[in-house]
């Protein structure tokens, strides 16, 4: 069963959404820490949403952040839970995705 993403988005400049661009945060960081980026991009690609999801584990340590998996030399979990970790994560970011593709940007024929 996969997790919910939680995001933060930035819509298109010009009210039409034909792209999209996803941006995934690193360990311990959040969607907000990307989206700023949006900003300076969005001026040259107006016809893009920007959206960043949340890794959907809590970073232990870190006030604010999340992971995507556990990583065994930062945060002494076990390699078995770092590849359990990845594999759902992995699931969680193609459901996202193509929840995305269905929600936001529809085939245009």
């Amino acid at each position: 069963m996969t997790r919910v993403l939680q995001t933060e988005r930035k819509e298109a400049l010009s009210g039409s959404t034909r792209s999209a661009v996803v941006f995934l945060h690193g360990y311990g960081a959040n969607a907000a820490d990307l989206l700023g980026l949006a900003d300076p991009l969005g001026e040259h690609l107006p016809d893009t949403l920007f959206i960043a999801p949340n890794a959907p584990e809590i970073c232990n340590g870190i006030p604010m952040g999340f992971q995507w998996f556990p990583i065994p030399w930062i945060d002494e979990s076990s390699e078995e839970e770092s590849m359990r970790g990845m594999q759902a994560a992995v699931e969680d970011l193609n459901a996202f995705l193509d929840a995305l593709m269905v929600d936001e940007l529809p085939l245009r024929i």
